[in-house]
């Protein structure tokens, strides 16, 4: 820190204005008169996503850069250097393993690292709000808690290795439409336990190096430019000490940007600098805000900058290990009407559909990573197959996945004459532009077409599926299985072969609640946004919370997954059965695989508040643990609760918890709760009760203080007897309808007064406010 003081006190103000911003579309300034080198950064969701050359950029070549750029052409793709591909976000959080986040994170630092990267843009961790939203594929979950506890896994990774982490799109950035000017129209419940959540639990859990704002409005203020999420809430609330910086081309005014807790705007802009240098010489910038952010610039380059560093040899066999280990965790077994895993007795096995030999396990955008070593589908189900068991491929469909009548009657043939048909099919992106939302649920059409044309004819159908986000499954009643694979890496065909052969038991579970209909959707009436605004008029009812308190009966629910074993639970117990807050408290259970094969469970907590004073969800996740089983295997797995968790957001005072009882609720997923404890809660962070001259004698007589204060105050001004105070007249003042003084002036003619009025709310709060 001494360092970083002293360059500061030799910098210019032109030169600090000028480290505020890029060097190149990749790079921050070097400013080699005061030891400071570059640092580089790279995208990186789903592995090291990094374009030859484009690091080596000089400004005067952003316009072709910028302005002509493409992620996805052959020669965008051709220029990207290969890297390991991992399970995109959506993938990965079906894993529910935070470990295993961090395994995947330590290992692209090092590929970053052998790149001379220094920090990677990732991983993001919107909420995925609807199945529609183009970069859902990129984020974990619907639910804030397993999507803050991925991306903790996955930033400790990243960090462990030596190249710094940035959590994105902060915050709200849950459509693609209108991007970089849509408002989402938030209110405070659902931005601070929805969408705001996951986030802090990764600030906190995991402290990222870096934070990067969105595109997008929050409730009217660009998020780039809101004091309130990147200064107030971030910093002050949540306690964030690192840098926060643009995404790229997310500042429309850098002044408002900087004096909101803007540290680092990208790309470079030469009207950032002429901003900042104008801002401190008029006032309207502190000196000491521009000074703070160079701080943060500077502890990040210093720490993580790998110029003259030496750089790793990464072992890529190793690291294609690993993708195939985190595809084959991430797989989730939808049905199976127990034609998986295929047993040594099948000898002819139809395989159908071109992505069996060209498969789609990658995202698109800024995610779209060169894979260095993709499996291959088919190649790993004929190398893992049996001894005499014969497969037989048809493509189905054309290359570019249009129907061709004759490839879909060969391909229902083949699948005719054999004794299981395996249907590779798929849903895939749009190119991106200003909607990049997906338009429908339903599948490719050609793959689709495939689907059913083979489940008429082969009652033994499995459908493996590559996909970002949720998709419509129109025929699930007319096939035998169904292996989601979603967009899981490089690594995918091997993991589908061990699957299907019974090599590898899947262990995949939902991270978001599969509907059956688009229209079943929280948010369906809302997504993706009118005019310019994008309202949020579901609240806090987000994904499952939505099925379960509207009584939605979803395809599938949040949390689930199948396996080829079963899985037992008992013996659930509590640490203590009164919690006094602050404190913690552990529910333990005894699982244990019943069946015959080894695999994992994954134990899920929801809590249900059965005392809140404002509406709550049924149940919500609070914490879940991934148990490995071998066959008659028993383990007592923990899960622990502490004070946050019993909180809700009270937009009046912040998070609160009333006292009361709260049911403790443990199975494998949302709609399967296998045991339950209750838990007395004692509060010591209610919501305060606040006295006005309107408030209704429900909330009035709730509060001991206020009643006794009230009551007191009636009989001292006789307009009350002291024995008729009791139970009955809390009742009979409760169902009146109208608030207090409105009430007492017209119930005693002018015995009650409005200043009267003025006088017992003054006592009440008075009162109250000795108590605090």
């Amino acid at each position: 820190m001494h360092q970083i003081e002293e360059i500061l006190q030799k910098m210019t103000l032109a030169e600090k204005a000028r480290l505020c911003t890029g060097a190149t579309h990749w790079k921050t300034v070097a400013m080699p008169q005061y030891g400071v080198p570059s640092l580089v950064m790279a995208d990186g969701t789903s592995g090291l996503r990094l374009q030859q050359g484009s690091e080596d950029k000089e400004e005067n070549d952003l316009f072709e850069n910028v302005m002509f750029f493409s992620f996805d052409s052959e020669e965008a793709l051709a220029r990207t250097i290969p890297s390991t591909c991992y399970p995109a976000g959506s993938a990965l959080a079906c894993s529910w393993n935070p470990e295993l986040a961090r395994e995947v994170g330590a290992a692209i630092a090092e590929e970053c690292k052998a790149q001379g990267v220094g920090m990677l843009l990732g991983p993001g961790m919107n909420l995925r709000r609807h199945p529609l939203a183009g970069r859902g594929f990129e984020y974990y979950s619907e639910d804030p808690a397993l999507s803050g506890e991925m991306a903790a896994g996955m930033v400790e990774g990243i960090q462990s290795g030596g190249v710094a982490a940035c959590i994105k799109h902060f915050a709200c950035n849950n459509a693609d439409y209108k991007r970089t000017w849509i408002d989402s129209v938030v209110e405070p419940r659902a931005l601070h336990e929805i969408y705001l959540a996951g986030f802090e639990r990764a600030v906190r859990k995991a402290r990222p190096c870096a934070v990067m704002g969105a595109y997008n409005k929050v409730n009217g203020v660009q998020a780039c430019e809101s004091e309130e999420l990147l200064t107030h809430i971030l910093r002050e609330q949540w306690g964030f000490d690192g840098l926060v910086m643009s995404d790229w081309v997310a500042v429309k005014n850098s002044k408002e940007a900087f004096r909101a807790g803007l540290n680092f705007q990208m790309p470079p802009s030469k009207s950032c600098v002429d901003a900042l240098v104008a801002g401190v010489k008029d006032g309207s910038i502190p000196a000491e805000r521009l000074d703070e952010s160079c701080r943060q610039i500077l502890k990040l380059v210093l720490r993580y900058s790998k110029e003259g560093k030496e750089r790793p040899q990464v072992d890529w066999q190793a690291h294609h290990q690993l993708a195939r280990k985190a595809a084959a965790q991430c797989a989730v077994l939808l049905k199976n009407d127990g034609v998986l895993p295929l047993g040594p007795g099948v000898k002819k096995v139809a395989v159908l559909g071109n992505l069996a030999k060209k498969p789609q396990f990658n995202g698109t955008g800024c995610a779209a990573i060169n894979a260095r070593c993709p499996d291959i589908p088919f190649d790993e189900l004929a190398a893992l197959a049996a001894p005499g068991c014969q497969l037989q491929f048809a493509p189905g469909y054309t290359a570019d996945y249009q129907t061709d009548p004759a490839l879909l009657a060969e391909a229902a043939k083949v699948a005719a004459e054999a004794e299981v048909a395996l249907v590779f099919a798929g849903a895939f992106l749009p190119p991106e532009d200003d909607d990049f939302n997906r338009k429908t649920m339903a599948l490719e059409p050609a793959t689709e077409a495939l689907v059913e044309a083979v489940a008429a004819v082969q009652p033994n159908t499995v459908v493996l599926l590559y996909n970002g986000e949720s998709v419509a499954m129109p025929w699930i009643d007319r096939v035998a299985g169904v292996l989601d694979l979603w967009f899981s890496g490089e690594g995918s065909g091997r993991a589908a072969a061990e699957i299907v052969w019974g090599l590898q038991n899947p262990s995949g579970r939902l991270p978001v609640t599969l509907p059956k209909r688009l229209e079943d959707t929280p948010a369906y009436l809302n997504f993706p946004g009118a005019g310019d605004s994008h309202f949020y008029c579901e609240g806090i009812y987000a994904g499952y919370r939505y099925y379960d308190k509207k009584r939605v009966e979803p395809l599938y629910p949040f949390g689930y997954g199948l396996s080829y074993t079963d899985f037992a639970y008992s013996e659930p117990q509590l640490s203590t059965r009164e919690l006094a807050l602050p404190g913690r408290v552990c529910f333990s259970c005894q699982v244990e695989n019943t069946g015959s094969m080894a695999g994992a469970e994954v134990v899920q907590l929801y809590l249900r508040d059965r005392c809140s004073k404002l509406p709550r969800p049924e149940r919500e996740l609070k914490a879940f643990c991934r148990v490995e089983l071998a066959p008659g295997e028993k383990k007592r797995v923990e899960l622990w609760l502490d004070s946050r968790d019993f909180c809700y957001y009270d937009p009046a005072c912040g998070w609160v918890a009333d006292s009361g009882e709260f049911l403790l609720q443990v199975g494998p997923h949302s709609r399967d709760i296998r045991l339950e404890q209750r838990l007395q809660l004692v509060s010591d962070r209610a919501a305060p009760f606040a006295m006005t001259t309107d408030t209704h004698y429900t909330d009035l007589l709730e509060d001991p203080t206020a009643r006794r204060v009230f009551y007191d105050y009636l009989v001292e001004k006789g307009l009350l007897l002291p024995e008729q105070i009791g139970p009955a007249l809390d009742e009979h003042f409760k169902v009146i309808f109208w608030g207090m003084a409105q009430h007492l002036d017209s119930a005693t003619g002018d015995r009650f007064t409005p200043a009267m009025a003025e006088e017992l709310t003054e006592k009440i709060n008075a009162a109250l406010a000795a108590e605090r």
